[in-house]
């Protein structure tokens, strides 16, 4: 499973042709499944309009034919919840019943929070009815 870098274009603005090439070549070489808004970094600092493109492009170029793991975590459970809807939303409906796209929760990672307090934020995006994965840190 290979953890996607968005690229971005000599004007900073994300480049989803570029994105969508290395989904193809990915799955190309043999990948099983894409970790778009993983943990490369710009997960928390993107626009909606950029989530929604990034997500778009990732789901088009997968066709349920490969998993597709959005990374949904942010430092705010309302974000969390909004984005992980949205990916929900971006899904083919077949593809995420069957649950061949899922949403990958983190917690803040520069921040320790307990095990009630993980367990209460991937619920509260869990309950968005998305098959919702939550990584503790040790």
């Amino acid at each position: 499973m290979t953890a996607l870098v968005t690229q971005f274009d000599s004007r900073l603005e994300v480049d989803l042709e570029g994105f969508r090439k290395n989904i193809i070549y990915q799955m190309s070489n043999g990948i099983f499944g894409i970790v778009p808004l993983g943990t490369t970094g710009e997960s928390p600092t993107i626009t909606e309009e950029e989530f929604k493109g990034i997500v778009s492009s990732a789901m088009d170029e997968a066709k349920g034919r490969i998993p597709v793991i959005v990374g949904t975590g942010t430092n705010s459970t309302d974000k969390t919840i909004h984005a992980t809807k949205a990916a929900e939303e971006l899904s083919e409906p077949q593809f995420w019943k069957a649950q061949k796209d899922f949403v990958k929760l983190m917690e803040n990672a520069y921040e320790r929070v307990s095990k009630q307090v993980q367990k209460r934020f991937a619920g509260s995006a869990g309950e968005q009815n998305a098959a919702a994965t939550a990584k503790a840190k040790p």
